[in-house]
């Protein structure tokens, strides 16, 4: 899907209303949560994640910090959104501390 497809769908719809995020699995809709929406190497990447998983989530996040502010480089393998905006996050915190430009 393009995202002027996505966007030709959501003119149809209130503004107003609800955005809610289904998994379809085995006949089964589960609800997701927003994480994030960014555009990444020429793409739009929708995040979600599910309730229960957050503390999970949060954990990738400060892995990445972690990685960013004691290592000066990220992993390679796995790499999720949390994870990566960790990283990006602790970058952005080592360059200000630093008085370093991005």
């Amino acid at each position: 899907m393009k995202v002027k497809e996505l966007l030709k769908i959501l003119k149809t719809h209130n503004e107003n209303n609800e955005v809610i995020f289904y998994n379809l699995k085995n006949h089964n809709l589960k609800e997701f949560q927003l994480e994030t929406i960014l555009d990444v190497d020429g793409r739009c990447e929708i995040t979600t994640y599910e309730e229960g998983e957050y503390n999970n989530y949060i954990s990738q996040f400060k892995d990445g910090v972690s990685d960013a502010l004691l290592l000066g480089k990220s992993a390679d393998l796995n790499l999720t959104s949390f994870y990566k905006q960790g990283y990006d996050f602790g970058m952005t915190m080592y360059c200000e501390m630093e008085g370093l430009d991005d």
